[in-house]
């Protein structure tokens, strides 16, 4: 078990950070093939499909990653009771596309919009929609490989067909960009198909009953906290912009790549703890024990990442132009932020254990307002410092919230101590460090937070390391 989990771990993180530095390369090679304006519409294409295909899953992702272990019915059938209606709103949304003036495809992508390319942009929903779910199956079935290799294969043939359209002379425009991005997903498909051909395809006479009305309940809210969560960061923006000017924005910007570094880290978590979950919360007492200690030691690995980053902070930012230096006077807030989001895959999760996934919908309003309040009373005062105290607060506030609720009905039993603690902490370091940038203190609080974290994680971290490390290490 312990060999499986930590191979696991390492195709997850493998995967991801290979994915990343897809991402990050992906600029200099689009921008030699595409023209300026398909490349303003290839950011606007993955935004728009996105956006669609989260409202399109209406959380029936989320409902068959939730009961996939739980099911009675065989494979087959529950696949197809949670992805038949994600199908029908894609069908739905063809036509919307397919009306005469195509005044939404015309608004986002600012060109006249042939039926040809609508019906290729629904196709593309469509196949995001069946990859998501062949790709949760791989990851219920912990097949880590499959995961990641499909993963980076999408973007791999997308540029690759690109490239072929290119050598060919073919003038890439809207539709060979969608084109390409349709060869992508196919072979995801291809590869993913293989995992849900060897899944266990037999009933489960100890399984549960779960009927549509169950998944969709379960499901919706999902649907609501996802969009809301792509609304809240735009209008940070457009108030960030409207109150300060675009140089701030741009500075803010740049120090949120810190963020999106703890998100490599948060989909290796979630990639592993969600099947985890699934498989064995109904031990309670085994898996409780496990839950503190994860919880506790994710805690201290936080801690650990965001001592280094403030006493690297004034020269990692290096990495900027020189115009972006100031960046280093907000990123641990950012990080102690995006720490946050990381520990609320793990305590969070007790919310859709008990199937009470309403509550998901109030913590990206709680983060709206929290933002939207500290936002508008500090940047008139603190200008940058100001973003970077909004978004902690904003996210920190708002995912206590969602771990409070969660807790209070699947708690660890013990360890609430070690945890406000650590959280307090996370508040109170990213705060201060965004008023006070000296070396002594970088170094001060690096050392304060590694001693202290480690303190204060004790027994708990050191059973973790014990579950995880194969026998003969920990012998």
């Amino acid at each position: 078990m312990n060999k499986k989990l930590i191979g696991n771990t390492a195709w997850y993180f493998v995967g991801t950070v290979i994915s990343a530095i897809l991402g990050f390369i992906s600029s200099p090679i689009l921008t030699r093939v595409l023209s300026t304006e398909v490349y303003a519409q290839y950011g606007m294409i993955t935004s728009f499909t996105t956006l669609v295909a989260t409202f399109v899953y209406l959380g029936q992702d989320e409902a068959f990653m939730r009961y996939f272990d739980r099911r009675k019915e065989p494979f087959w059938s529950f696949f197809w009771r949670c992805i038949r209606l994600p199908l029908v709103l894609c069908i739905i949304i063809l036509f919307l596309l397919l009306e005469p003036n195509h005044i939404v495809l015309s608004w986002v992508f600012a060109c006249d919009i042939q039926n040809k390319i609508a019906i290729l942009i629904a196709a593309y929903i469509s196949m995001l929609v069946l990859q998501r779910f062949l790709m949760l199956t791989a990851r219920m079935e912990e097949r880590a490989a499959n995961y990641s290799v499909s993963n980076i294969a999408t973007k791999v043939m997308f540029f690759a067909a690109l490239y072929v359209f290119y050598f060919m002379g073919q003038v890439i425009a809207l539709s060979e960009l969608v084109l390409a991005l349709m060869v992508g997903v196919l072979c995801a498909l291809a590869i993913n198909l293989v995992v849900v051909v060897k899944v266990k395809h037999g009933a489960n006479p100890e399984g549960e009953d779960i009927t549509s009305k169950e998944l969709f309940s379960f499901g919706v809210p999902f649907a609501i906290s996802s969009t809301m969560f792509w609304v809240v960061p735009l209008l940070e923006k457009i108030i960030i912009r409207d109150l300060t000017n675009w140089t701030v924005l741009a500075i803010y910007t740049s120090a949120a790549i810190f963020v999106t570094a703890m998100g490599l880290i948060k989909t290796t978590v979630n990639s592993i703890w969600v099947p985890y979950v699934y498989k064995n919360y109904t031990n309670e007492t085994e898996f409780k024990k496990i839950f503190r200690q994860v919880g506790v030691s994710l805690c201290w690995l936080c801690l650990m990442i965001l001592a280094g980053l403030i006493v690297v902070r004034r020269w990692v930012v290096f990495i900027f132009d020189s115009a972006y230096y100031d960046s280093m006077l907000i990123a641990p807030a950012l990080v102690c932020g995006a720490c946050f989001d990381l520990l609320t895959c793990i305590y969070s999760i007790g919310i859709n254990i008990k199937k009470k996934t309403q509550f998901h919908i109030i913590v990206p309003f709680v983060q709206l307002a929290i933002s939207m309040a500290t936002l508008y009373i500090g940047l008139p005062r603190w200008g940058l410092i100001a973003t970077g105290i909004s978004y902690l607060l904003s996210i920190a506030i708002s995912r206590i919230v969602q771990m409070a609720i969660a807790l209070h009905y699947y708690g660890i039993e013990c360890g609430y101590g070690k945890l406000a603690i650590m959280l307090g902490i996370y508040i109170a370091v990213g705060t201060l460090s965004c008023f006070v940038s000296s070396i002594q203190f970088d170094i001060l609080c690096g050392l304060f937070l590694i001693v202290f974290g480690t303190v204060i994680a004790g027994k708990d971290l050191y059973a973790a390391l014990a579950y995880v490390l194969p026998n003969e290490v920990r012998e």
